[in-house]
């Protein structure tokens, strides 16, 4: 499922943010960004993190992707990476701009797995469409838990 969809998501989603530790820096400080609890422009601060010193702002279009996406096999968990910009200063800033779903995963219904084929797939999409970002994070499905949302 290799396209971009722009589409608006439901204001009334709530998601749950599961982040890898990336501590790549970038020569921007997260202070001179924009201030993420004013965020704009198609972003929106995800997440709730008891942890003041991070944000991660999410592209309403990502959100609403991996929503459809989510839809495609409710069988089994679906997964895939988060690509966008990690800033780090005073606080850190992950920008969410582009998801890529996993392909060839090992998957049940509780549980899926990134083979080695999973991760060249999704880096080469990544290296494709989107050179100038990085892989900032991860996400999964809990089709088998019909009351708790998708979590990235």
């Amino acid at each position: 499922m290799e396209q971009d969809n722009r589409t608006q998501s439901d204001a009334d989603d709530k998601l749950d943010i599961v982040l890898r530790d990336y501590t790549e820096s970038t020569s921007e400080s997260a202070t001179e960004a924009a201030n993420p609890m004013e965020a704009s422009d198609g972003y929106a601060r995800v997440g709730n993190p008891a942890d003041d010193s991070f944000f991660v702002l999410m592209a309403a279009d990502v959100h609403a992707f991996i929503r459809e996406f989510a839809q495609t096999d409710t069988s089994r968990e679906l997964g895939g990476v988060l690509v966008g910009t990690l800033l780090e200063g005073d606080r850190t800033i992950i920008w969410v701009d582009a998801a890529i779903e996993a392909r060839y995963t090992e998957a049940v219904k509780t549980s899926v797995k990134f083979t080695h084929k999973s991760w060249e797939y999704m880096n080469q999409v990544k290296d494709k469409k989107f050179p100038e970002k990085r892989i900032v994070g991860w996400w999964h499905t809990h089709p088998v838990f019909r009351d708790i949302p998708v979590e990235f």
